[in-house]
């Protein structure tokens, strides 16, 4: 039997070479997918973070408990955007969170907004993946689109620069006015069911203090009425038809884009007849006005007032020596000391005033008569602006604005 003797042929040095090189091609097109890799996680989690801290602020549309949004963020309860990052996370001095009973608003900082994973961290250490600072601004501006901003979260990517491009591109989120604000609308009707036309309508809200803000609006001739930039949340309407006061205090949710409120009826008060106000007398010495009751009931007036600041001496008038009521005299003093001056509650005046009753739904007229100087001189009350308060046996105050 013959054995072949048989050799391994090894590899030549230039097929080691080729080798080398590909692994090399290889190993570098791995390590660059890799690190694409890590770079688009990076991204990707920077952006859900940014989500994160936009939520703190405009809120989450999607928190709904029982049928009505839940959540409206940093924004909401104070009714402003935050001044740094850190404002989600440490109270500081900004208000507490409180409930007012009055308006049904809960209003203040309730955070920390954001997760346990912010809290300890100031504000350069709110950092995205690449673990630079985010850059956040509240200055208000408008975008290429043509929307409203009211504040910006920016990475600078993974150079940590302005500018770049890929994965060292700039990452902007924008917290936009329509996703934090409302339009809120309705209209108003008094109880006897007209419109409350030149009325005027209050919304409370909150401005980052300690106190809510009051905004008004004055109704138009179908009572109609509109307020925009409303933070988003639970807010409060009150109504004051024309030469009335303030009542009718409604809660509202003032959630995405334009929020209409039902009609409000049934709006009671005490009314000035528009346009009533008129002198009477030779001189222009006696003034003339109407109220309506409009609040559902009688009520019974037991002390009156008038203001009529600019041209008043409390020793020199003028001062008027007689109030009537749908021709009835309640108050009647002819010693110039003891008449009604302005500021005077005149049923500490003289020998006081006779309480009277305002009939529910009827219109009474009422006359300030003769007023003079210290002189006997009569008065011309033209041009005169008057604050009339009427005080009720209830305990209330209704005050009202005309000028002659």
């Amino acid at each position: 039997m013959i054995f072949r003797l048989l050799h391994n042929k090894g590899f030549t040095l230039m097929e080691l070479i080729v080798v080398m090189a590909l692994l090399g091609i290889l190993t570098s097109v791995g390590i660059n997918i890799v690190l694409r890799t890590l770079e688009a996680q990076k991204a990707d989690s920077t952006l859900l973070e940014m989500e994160t801290i936009k939520r703190a602020i405009a809120g989450d549309p999607s928190l709904i408990i029982n049928g009505r949004r839940a959540d409206f963020g940093y924004y909401g309860d104070m009714g402003i955007m935050p001044s740094t990052l850190t404002d989600l996370i440490t109270q500081g001095s900004q208000p507490p969170l409180t409930n007012n009973t009055t308006y049904f608003i809960t209003y203040g900082w309730g955070g920390p907004y954001l997760s346990k994973s912010f809290e300890g961290e100031s504000d350069a250490a709110i950092e995205d993946s690449w673990r630079n600072a985010y850059i956040y601004t509240n200055s208000k501006t408008v975008n290429a689109s043509g929307d409203s901003v009211y504040g910006k979260i920016t990475s600078r990517g993974a150079d940590g620069a302005i500018g770049g491009t890929g994965y060292d591109a700039d990452i902007d989120l924008e917290i936009l006015k329509r996703e934090v604000v409302s339009t809120v609308y309705g209209s108003a009707y008094t109880i006897d069911g007209n419109p409350m036309v030149s009325g005027k309508v209050y919304l409370r809200k909150p401005n980052g203090t300690a106190s809510l803000q009051k905004d008004s609006v004055t109704t138009g001739l179908q009572g109609n009425y509109s307020f925009s930039g409303v933070p988003r949340g639970t807010r409060a309407l009150s109504f004051k038809p024309a030469g009335g006061i303030e009542t009718n205090i409604k809660s509202i949710l003032a959630a995405e884009g334009a929020v209409a409120v039902p009609r409000v009826t049934s709006i009671s008060n005490l009314v000035y007849v528009t346009g009533s106000a008129t002198l009477l007398g030779s001189s222009n010495e006696q003034v003339q006005f109407q109220l309506r009751n409009l609040l559902g009931q009688n009520i019974t007036i037991t002390d009156y007032r008038a203001d009529y600041p600019g041209n008043y001496s409390s020793i020199t008038g003028p001062k008027y020596n007689k109030l009537n009521v749908n021709a009835v005299t309640v108050f009647s003093e002819t010693k110039f000391p003891k008449m009604a001056g302005s500021a005077d509650q005149i049923d500490s005046k003289g020998d006081g005033m006779t309480d009277f009753i305002l009939p529910n739904n009827q219109t009474r007229t009422f006359i300030m008569s003769d007023f003079q100087d210290k002189s006997d001189v009569f008065q011309d009350m033209t041009g005169t602006a008057f604050t009339v308060i009427l005080y009720s046996s209830d305990g209330k105050q209704y005050s009202f604005d005309f000028s002659l």
